[in-house]
């Protein structure tokens, strides 16, 4: 592909309206500098002073944001944020990025804002602390956002679907109607972005690395392994036929 057909591809982009469903995550950049720090009076340890925090889009939201910086016009976000100050910080980032974010949904229960915060103390990044691990997603925030993504199907051209985290909205209960909302609408494109459950949606293109498509076809391979060109052609035939559908 040389250079002038892809610019002619990616001008075509920017006139698709895409609906992203998934995992929406925000990155935390917390700065600690100790030269502020003191001892904390009631525990009697040392205080981490946070110079400098930064915040970004991770999960679905970099795939939305993605989208955004490519130029996409048209980008809505559905998904879960928790009632708290990380879902309003994302929301912002969001809106900053012009993504669409009228589709958010707030459980109000059992559910955080997924979040990775990573505190750096100059260059060396600290333990990672998460939110959002144990979330538990209810069937009446599953049912009303699927209702909201087939409200707005027919005003988009794609669907991706992201799934990143084991705790996030992909339940059995939100697969099974995203498969019957696939089923339902043959003629949208749907594309799934899974790294658990890229078997399970039938109907959607699958996006997948090479280590994914080798354990599907039962190739044993770890992230950290290397996966050879040989094993990743027999893996895209082998999906390919099973799926019938662009991998």
């Amino acid at each position: 592909m040389n250079r002038e057909k892809l610019e002619r591809i990616i001008e075509k982009i920017k006139s698709v309206r895409i609906a992203v469903i998934g995992d929406f995550c925000l990155d935390a950049y917390w700065f600690i500098d100790q030269s502020k720090s003191e001892i904390s009076v009631e525990t009697g340890k040392p205080v981490f002073s946070v110079k400098q925090q930064r915040y970004s889009l991770g999960g679905a939201g970099n795939v939305a944001g993605n989208l955004t910086a490519m130029g996409v016009r048209d980008v809505r976000a559905f998904g879960v944020i928790g009632a708290d100050h990380f879902g309003n910080e994302m929301i912002r980032v969001m809106k900053e990025a012009g993504i669409k974010t009228g589709n958010l949904l707030i459980q109000e229960e059992n559910w955080s804002t997924h979040v990775y915060v990573k505190p750096y103390i100059g260059d060396v990044e600290q333990s990672r602390i998460d939110f959002g691990n144990f979330n538990r997603l209810a069937t009446g925030t599953a049912d009303m956002l699927i209702e909201r993504v087939a409200g707005e199907i027919m005003a988009t051209d794609l669907i991706i679907i992201n799934e990143q985290v084991i705790s996030g909205i992909h339940t059995p209960y939100l697969r099974d109607k995203l498969v019957s909302l696939i089923n339902n609408f043959p003629e949208k494109i749907f594309i799934a972005d899974s790294r658990n459950y890229s078997d399970f949606y039938d109907g959607a293109y699958r996006k997948m690395n090479d280590t994914e498509a080798a354990v599907l076809c039962g190739i044993n391979k770890d992230p950290a392994d290397v996966v050879l060109y040989s094993e990743v052609k027999e893996a895209a035939l082998k999906l390919y036929k099973k799926y019938g559908k662009p991998l």
